[in-house]
């Protein structure tokens, strides 16, 4: 209940080393029993042993408001896929949906727009992405749906590895 609670507007990260894919895999586990009644299949795309160096809990609240949002999104049932990829300078997670994706006013304001208002919960997850060094990015899925990056700087990989 606690990861519903707003997010401290100045926390610094409690900086772990933790496994991106098992803290996804628990937070997708812990709303399996909403994700059945949804209809809602989840694929996780991410590599065993995936290192991250995070605050945990800021981590876990980002993923599960962003799945939280993609059930919002397909009431009547869709697809989940959640990924991860690596690149020369950041490591980016994907939650994306099958739902009717983003009008042109959110995407605007999911990008960084001066003066536009977020729902709090995806303010929160971009306020989680900023206090870890990246940011938070929307976009609509070619084939429907919408997609929500949270990207982080490759440093925060290698100083786990």
């Amino acid at each position: 209940m606690t990861d519903l609670l707003p997010f401290p507007a100045r926390r610094e990260p409690a900086w772990t080393r933790l496994d991106l894919r098992s803290l996804v895999g628990e937070v997708v586990e812990s709303l399996a029993p909403r994700l059945r009644t949804q209809g809602i299949v989840a694929d996780l795309d991410l590599p065993d042993g995936t290192p991250v160096l995070a605050d945990t809990s800021q981590l876990r609240r980002a993923v599960l408001h962003l799945i939280l949002n993609a059930c919002d999104a397909m009431p009547r049932g869709g697809e989940l896929d959640i990924s991860c990829w690596f690149g020369p300078r950041a490591v980016e997670l994907e939650v994306a949906d099958s739902g009717p994706g983003l009008d042109s006013r959110t995407l605007t304001s999911l990008n960084g727009a001066a003066g536009q208002q977020l729902p709090a919960h995806l303010d929160q997850v971009r306020r989680i992405a900023e206090t870890h060094g990246g940011r938070l990015r929307a976009a609509n899925c070619p084939q429907g749906g919408a997609a929500f990056t949270l990207v982080f700087p490759r440093r925060a990989l290698e100083a786990a590895a």
